[in-house]
Parts: C-alpha cells; sequence; structure tokens
C-alpha cells in the first residue's frame, strides 16, 4: 500500500496509543486513544478506522488462544511424535473453546 507518509511520521504521531497500550497492557483500554490518534493526527477516515481496530483488537485476544494450541502441537512434534491432522484440529478446536 502507498500511501506517501514517511513511516516514522507516522509512527510518531501515534506515540500516545503505544504508551497507553506499554502502560496498561490492553488493547481495549487503548483502542479510543488509538482512535483518536488516527483520525487527529494521521488523517485516517473515521469509517476506516471504527471498524478495523475493533476487530483487531478482538482478534487479538483470540490469538492468544490459538498460539497455545499451536505452540503445544509444535512441543509434541519435537521428540518425532508424528501427530495425525485430526489429533491437530482436536487440540486447536478444544484449546480455543476450553477456559484459560
Amino acid at each position: 500500500m502507498v500511501t506517501r507518509t514517511l513511516p516514522f511520521r507516522f509512527i510518531g504521531n501515534m506515540a500516545n496509543a503505544l504508551t497507553t497500550a506499554f502502560g496498561t497492557a490492553s488493547s481495549s483500554a487503548t483502542l479510543p486513544v488509538t482512535i483518536d490518534c488516527l483520525e487527529n493526527k494521521n488523517k485516517v477516515d473515521p469509517r476506516i478506522s471504527k471498524f478495523v481496530l475493533p476487530i483487531g483488537a478482538t482478534i487479538n485476544m483470540d490469538g492468544t488462544a490459538l498460539y497455545e494450541a499451536v505452540a503445544a502441537i509444535f512441543i509434541a512434534q519435537v521428540p518425532s511424535i508424528i501427530a495425525e491432522s485430526y489429533d491437530c484440529t482436536y487440540t486447536c478446536a478444544f484449546r480455543h473453546v476450553s477456559p484459560s
């Protein structure tokens, strides 16, 4: 994608959102600050930022659960334990559904 914007300037305009993210360690708490930085400082269309950012925050929450399932499959394959496709599907599906 070509935006004709310097990447360092774009990242610099996101400084408030980045410091809030590091301070709170929560993508949901950072969401209002991130939307404000994108719309006011980086001139992103509000329709785009208000649609994409909440979806990204939700996917981030689900991504952690999926990472744990993939890590479990990887660890099982390290000592040459061959997992069948149904084993992988079972592990991913039930690890994603089970409470952590």
